[in-house]
């Protein structure tokens, strides 16, 4: 599994009160069962994803504590957790998955 993370300020809102941080996890490589042909439900699949959130971010820039920031980990972990999970038959229906979780 190989994957970057990243996070920078987003620029159309560094000027805001609300302050969000725009956080990526690119090209997470993870091992899945995915599709309806016989051969794709039998053998898993390299599946590779990238996620891009923007987040309302109150981070003070002076702890040091990882709770008061979001924690890359947990998304990776989860998204993980829905790809080696169980056989889906469409990539619409991961990436729905993947989508309610980060939306959450």
């Amino acid at each position: 599994m190989t994957n970057r993370l990243m996070t920078e300020e987003d620029p159309a809102t560094a000027s805001s009160r609300r302050g969000l941080r725009r956080i990526f996890v690119r090209d997470l490589e993870l091992v899945g069962r995915v599709g309806l042909l016989a051969h794709e439900i039998r053998y898993e699949q390299r599946i590779v994803i990238s996620i891009e959130l923007s987040v309302v971010d109150d981070y003070d820039g002076r702890s040091d504590r990882l709770s008061d920031v979001l924690d890359y980990a947990k998304i990776v972990e989860v998204v993980t957790a829905l790809v080696e999970g169980e056989h889906v038959y469409l990539l619409e229906t991961l990436a729905e998955r993947i989508a309610v979780f980060c939306l959450a």
